[in-house]
């Protein structure tokens, strides 16, 4: 009977997941496609904006001007969030968040708002 000792070598390795988060540099990279059936009034306009936010940065996307009763804006942007020296658990309890506002110079309403984490 030969006793032979299973190669463990990878069990403590990662593979990609949240523990491979290290304290370091991070660009975020967003991808605004477009807006579709904004509600507004009749006879009534919106400008909207989006705002990005992740890891104590925020980047905001071109106004749009007077919208409203159309099925669908193009953004066709990309936004880039650039946070510096963020420690591991940082990195692991973040969340990006996406507001879109009806943004003037007199107003600034919530039309939207999605969150989720960074992994």
């Amino acid at each position: 009977m030969t006793n032979k000792k299973k190669d463990d070598s990878s069990a403590g390795e990662d593979l990609g997941g949240l523990d491979a988060l290290k304290r370091g540099d991070y660009m975020i990279h967003i991808f605004l496609e477009k807006v579709k059936e904004i509600k507004t009034e009749p006879g009534s306009t919106v400008d909207p904006i989006f705002e990005v936010t992740c890891l104590n940065q925020k980047q905001y996307s071109s106004a749009k001007s007077k919208i409203g009763g159309i099925s669908e804006v193009v953004y066709s942007e990309h936004l880039f969030l650039e946070a510096q020296n963020v420690e591991k658990n940082d990195a692991k309890e973040a969340k990006i968040v996406i507001k879109l506002s009806d943004k003037g110079i007199f107003k600034n309403t919530l039309i939207g708002l999605f969150e989720f984490d960074l992994s």
